[in-house]
């Protein structure tokens, strides 16, 4: 499907609450990248991984290696303090443009898991309109959510219907294998 997939998740206060089925919403993601990880076939093609507030490298971009990118998943802190860390996803997306994207070759696929609580920085519309005018179809941004608050979800449906390649969907329906297997083929391995 692409030659670059970087994972870029939230690490924000909001991250270390419990959403509203009593998951911790930074171990939601983690178990997410999990599943994802356990189930992509051996894959040629580079895997990244960094969160956001603060933006921070745990993988550069490198050929995927399952093993690798498990051990970075598993670095990601679940202790995370609430104060002063707000959730800057338009900081995030610049921050990953600035820095990553404008370095990488061919297409790149980047999967964002957040719960969408914008509450601080630049707002993100803008920032991805940017992004994707920039790149035009060599970037698709596939959006994950950990939680299910009207507001956060209004914000990542903005985001992901700029462009007709994006994608959201909800944590919770990535455990079920049906929806992960689909979801896999949509954003990792099948051309739409």
């Amino acid at each position: 499907m692409a030659d670059n997939f970087i994972f870029l998740v939230d690490h924000s206060g909001s991250m270390s609450k419990k959403n509203n089925e009593g998951q911790k919403k930074v171990a939601l993601a983690k178990e997410v990248l999990t599943l994802i990880n356990q189930n992509l076939p051996p894959l040629e093609a580079n895997f990244a991984l960094y969160t956001f507030a603060p933006f921070q490298e745990y993988l550069p971009l490198s050929p995927y290696n399952q093993a690798r990118l498990q051990e970075k998943i598993n670095q990601i802190s679940e202790d995370i303090p609430l104060f002063g860390r707000f959730t800057p996803i338009g900081d995030g997306l610049a921050k990953l443009d600035e820095t990553k994207l404008k370095n990488t070759a061919g297409t790149t696929r980047v999967i964002v898991i957040t719960d969408g609580g914008q509450n601080s920085g630049q707002e993100p519309l803008p920032v991805l309109q940017n992004i994707y005018d920039n790149y035009t179809n060599r970037v698709c941004f596939h959006f994950i959510g950990v939680e299910k608050n009207s507001p956060q979800v209004k914000t990542l449906q903005q985001l992901t219907d700029l462009n007709p390649c994006s994608t959201l969907i909800f944590a919770d329906e990535l455990t079920n294998q049906n929806n992960l297997n689909n979801y896999l083929q949509r954003v990792f391995y099948t051309s739409q």
